[in-house]
């Protein structure tokens, strides 16, 4: 599935229009370089799951905006959802 520049960089910017069936269900951090923060997104269109990886500028002094260096359609990966049961620890207080 492909979708427009401007659509995945207005997700990435949370400046999207949740009326047209938008929503992002999850972005973080999964990669750090020395100019840049790699972001993977997780976003809901129409009720069906996709996600995509775009890097930005880890400091003021860099420019680099999500997908800038891709054509005007950006391919993204389909997802599904999915539970599973995590164990952590804490201190005891």
């Amino acid at each position: 599935m492909k979708f427009k520049k401007e659509e995945l960089q207005a997700l990435a910017y949370d400046d999207y229009d949740t009326s047209e069936g938008w929503e992002v269900m999850r972005r973080q951090i999964i990669d750090t370089t020395r100019w840049s923060t790699v972001y993977q997104i997780i976003f809901r269109k129409d009720d069906k799951f996709y996600g995509t990886v775009y890097a930005e500028a880890a400091t003021e002094a860099q420019e680099e905006r999500p997908y800038e260096d891709e054509g005007d359609l950006i391919g993204v990966t389909e997802m599904e959802q999915y539970q599973e049961m995590v164990t952590d620890y804490r201190e005891i207080q």
